[in-house]
């Protein structure tokens, strides 16, 4: 039998499309069923697998079972090649009917789930200990929780006055920009937030504040704000009064109302604001070019005469502005956004209101509730059962695992590393992903997680992490699965030559991509040629009176009957 883990107990497969990843997730896990099934034939039971969709969940379920079947009956030799290193066929032949005749009867215990699922099996474990209702219903909808907080927060409006105020400046505030006075829209956009694990931690200083406060701070960053903007203006009052002191017209300079004199009008009524780029008044000051050449001799004179003092005056509004505009800048952002930062407490204060009252919970939440344990205690307690159960773990799709959500099974996991289960073996742990195919962005994951492993973000911040992160790192082997037996060669070179083209095209702006793509070539199978790959541009031209959906429509079917005259099956086609 192949010893897939050898001497390493925490295996990351990065495995590209088509390079067999459910085989050696399935695969793996017949590995360990069959090394042990002679010490314990409920193996299974201490083994979990984690994924994403349910699709990806009944997809694990039935290679495994599938594999068990086709080892049974012996039909397949090459998958029984991969168990026969150590046991024989025969004997992988009665393990396998053995463990899927237990597996069948005792379904219940045949753990896979997915990554959601699980946290909210746990939840439910520890409801009371977490001080969370028994019988709480999980809600998926962003928005349908969001709207019921945010009507019963408006509701309010009149019977609380801090509250009261804070809404009625919130309107005239987006009036004051020229956006609609309703602000339930704003708050649904914003109050999003509170569902994001990088806003946990902001979510609790909040909590510090109340609306009065919120009030005294707005009140300070507008008296910051027109102190700048006052210094700005009476500094480029002083250049004004310079020119018209000595009879000049404020446009009489280069470029007239675009040059530095109606510069220097415009600072005086907007402040620091007005202060940006202006080609010509940097002419003015860099090349001297102060006037046109069919500007009046005499004032041309004149001009030249003050213009060591308007450049004196250009000079300190520079030197102030590299040490306030960011300041300044910043001031004007918070002011801007405060009465929604405001009232993201407010919102999250109905949301646990309505949890209580009507038990119900965001998905997002579980994840949260779990951190608060986990991040804190050396062995959490809400794992105590568990980590007595589950000695092997498999990920699937690990680069749409959250931060938060890695962070929370990694107790579990390290847990297992450094327990021994058979004759000094300890607990195993597999993680599989993709970079390329990272989605789940919008529920929080953070594929850069998987690049960095066995590094675990936060770990220098948190002595416990760091433990659990120095615990894979002692554990850790990476394995490439690097062949593509899904396509054809000429299809695994447009995507070698693409993800290279995408990660050299970011070598300077992004090195973040640069570094996740490499070592990502995937070679064909051999003698796998006869792919074909279609690209194709729209340009307002190819649609002439046709609808975009019309045209996309046509274009394909076009591509497809060529195909089919090219000697094609349905079946050898993809459109993406």
């Amino acid at each position: 039998m192949n010893n897939i883990f050898n001497n390493a107990s925490f295996l990351v497969y990065k495995a590209s499309a088509g390079s067999g990843k459910t085989f050696n997730l399935a695969k793996a896990y017949l590995n360990i069923c069959f090394s042990h099934f002679d010490k314990d034939k409920f193996i299974y039971r201490k083994i979990l697998g984690i994924t994403f969709p349910n699709k990806a969940v009944n997809e694990m379920k039935s290679r495994i079972l599938l594999f068990l079947q086709l080892l049974s009956e012996g039909k397949d030799a090459e998958l029984m090649s991969h168990f026969t290193e150590i046991l024989k066929p025969e004997q992988v032949k009665v393990y396998a009917a053995d463990l899927l005749k237990l597996i069948h009867h005792d379904y219940s215990n045949f753990s896979v789930f997915t990554i959601d699922s699980f946290f909210e099996r746990l939840l439910r474990t520890f409801a009371f200990d977490l001080k969370l209702p028994f019988n709480h219903k999980l809600e998926l909808d962003d928005n349908l929780l969001m709207k019921q907080a945010i009507d019963m927060l408006i509701s309010k409006l009149g019977h609380e006055p801090d509250l009261s105020d804070t809404i009625i400046n919130y309107a005239f505030n987006r009036m004051d920009a020229n956006k609609h006075w309703r602000i339930d829209a704003d708050l649904l956009d914003k109050g999003k937030e509170v569902y994001k694990e990088e806003s946990i931690a902001a979510l609790e200083v909040l909590k510090k504040y109340s609306l009065q406060d919120f009030k005294v701070i707005r009140k300070q960053l507008n008296e910051s704000i027109h102190e700048i903007d006052d210094w700005v203006k009476y500094k480029a009052q002083e250049a004004v009064d310079i020119i018209l002191t000595n009879d000049i017209s404020l446009d009489s300079f280069f470029h007239a109302k675009s040059g530095i004199g109606c510069w220097f009008l415009k600072l005086t009524n907007n402040g620091m604001d007005a202060i940006g780029h202006n080609s010509y008044v940097e002419a003015a000051i860099n090349q001297q070019q102060w006037t046109a050449k069919t500007t009046d001799p005499l004032i041309t004179e004149k001009i030249h005469a003050i213009a060591p003092q308007l450049i004196q005056v250009f000079n300190e509004l520079q030197t102030y502005k590299e040490k306030y505009f960011t300041k300044y800048q910043i001031n004007k952002s918070i002011k801007d956004s405060i009465f929604s930062v405001s009232l993201l407490h407010q919102i999250k204060h109905e949301l646990d209101n309505m949890k209580q009252e009507e038990q119900t919970m965001h998905i997002s939440e579980t994840n949260q509730y779990i951190a608060k344990i986990v991040q804190t205690e050396a062995i959490p307690y809400i794992y105590e059962r568990l980590g007595d159960r589950y000695k092997y773990f498999f990920i699937d799709e690990f680069q749409d695992t959250s931060i938060l959500q890695w962070q929370n099974l990694l107790p579990l996991i390290s847990e297992a590393l450094s327990t021994e289960t058979f004759h000094g073996e300890t607990g195993k742990a597999a993680v599989f992903g993709d970079v390329k195919q990272a989605i789940y962005r919008f529920r929080g994951g953070d594929v850069r997680q998987f690049q960095r492993l066995p590094a675990v973000e936060g770990s220098e911040h948190n002595r416990i992490i760091n433990e659990r992160e120095q615990k894979l790192k002692e554990q850790f082997h990476e394995i490439h699965l690097g062949v593509n037996y899904r396509s054809r060669e000429e299809i695994v070179a447009f995507n070698n030559d693409f993800f290279e083209y995408r990660r050299q095209n970011q070598k300077e702006n992004d090195s973040y991509v640069f570094s996740m793509y490499k070592d990502l070539k995937q070679n064909p199978m051999t003698n796998n040629k006869g792919g074909g790959l279609c690209l194709s541009t729209i340009s307002k031209d190819n649609l002439r009176e046709m609808t975009y959906n019309d045209y996309v429509a046509l274009r394909c079917l076009e591509i497809i009957k060529q195909l089919q005259s090219d000697g094609y099956n349905f079946s050898d086609i993809a459109i993406l």
